[in-house]
């Protein structure tokens, strides 16, 4: 049999037993034990699981926010929300603990988000009289109107950048299968959602490559969808039906948690299905949620409305067949 190395260039490692962890994320190994095999710690169709762990408190005790969704777990940007009445209020984490930042312009709820702590995007939402299109990006330190949506809505969810925004599903006078595109100046309308949806579905991933999970399509949905920058597609559905639910990661590695009746469970996407790992240590519905990868935050939501809790991934062992 040809040698990997003779392949690709570059020797593989033996190692004896299963070496799951960051550390060895990225790595393809021959596994000597037993009748040995070679194995590749992170992705390519493996589960990754991890563990919740209590952050630091949100400011301001808030559900139906949104968030920087692209932000890292260290520098994290939290926003908007109902704290009994719509706010205005935005915080910074730090990867420890929250700080108060400037208040964004429209007070409003049930908005989507994306981009990052020095990048954030706004959009959409509910002013607690009407529906929203306003638009804001976040620089850093302060926030300032741009180009409204297409269609004004509420319970919509959204990922990418603020210079390459999704934003898709909601509510306009009933659900909603509206996607459109940002690129960093105006929006414009994408092909739509196979399943109409409101009451906050997951967003996750960038512009080009996203998810959309779960959300009400007259009842509680399953449903997730997967759209590669043209058209959506269905693709493996969640193991339990919610709305109003967070979610962090991308298109190959991805987690989904809290929801509807305040739960608990969370799921791991590995680019084709869910599985359930390990829950949330406090049940939660509204809530909002992080992560360009499976280390995620979730934060804020009812009825822990200043709770933050932070997810460590474990890398699970994939078994290889190179034969």
């Amino acid at each position: 049999m040809t040698a990997f190395k003779t392949i690709k260039g570059v020797p593989v490692k033996t190692i004896s037993g299963d070496r799951a962890g960051s550390s060895f994320e990225g790595q393809l190994y021959y596994d000597s034990d037993g009748a040995g095999a070679f194995k590749f710690v992170g992705a390519l169709g493996a589960v990754s699981t991890g563990t919740w762990a209590s952050g630091g408190n949100l400011n301001t005790s808030r559900a139906a926010l949104s968030a920087a969704g692209n932000a890292t777990t260290t520098a994290g940007l939290a926003f908007l929300g109902n704290t009994g009445s719509v706010t205005t209020a935005s915080e910074e984490y730090n990867g420890s603990s929250w700080t108060s930042g400037n208040s964004a312009n429209t007070a409003r709820r049930n908005l989507g988000g994306a981009g990052t702590q020095t990048a954030g995007l706004a959009f959409g939402g509910f002013t607690a009289t009407a529906n929203s299109a306003d638009t804001e990006e976040y620089d850093g330190t302060s926030w300032s109107e741009q180009n409204n949506l297409n269609t004004a809505r509420r319970e919509l969810t959204g990922c990418g950048t603020q210079t390459a925004g999704l934003a898709f599903g909601g509510q306009v006078t009933t659900h909603s299968a509206l996607s459109e595109e940002y690129n960093g100046t105006s929006w414009t309308e994408g092909n739509d959602l196979n399943t109409a949806r409101s009451e906050d579905p997951a967003g996750m991933g960038i512009q080009t490559a996203a998810l959309c999970a779960g959300g009400d399509s007259g009842s509680v949905s399953a449903s997730n969808e997967q759209y590669n920058g043209t058209s959506w597609t269905e693709v493996g559905d969640l193991n339990t039906a919610r709305a109003v639910l967070a979610a962090a990661g991308t298109t190959a590695a991805a987690i989904v948690f809290g929801g509807s009746s305040n739960t608990v469970n969370t799921e791991s996407w590995n680019g084709s299905s869910w599985t359930e790992v390990n829950n949330l240590a406090t049940g939660r519905t509204n809530l909002a949620g992080l992560g360009t990868s499976l280390n995620a935050l979730a934060f804020g939501g009812s009825p822990s409305g200043t709770a933050t809790e932070e997810f460590t991934v474990t890398n699970a062992v994939k078994t290889i067949d190179l034969s």
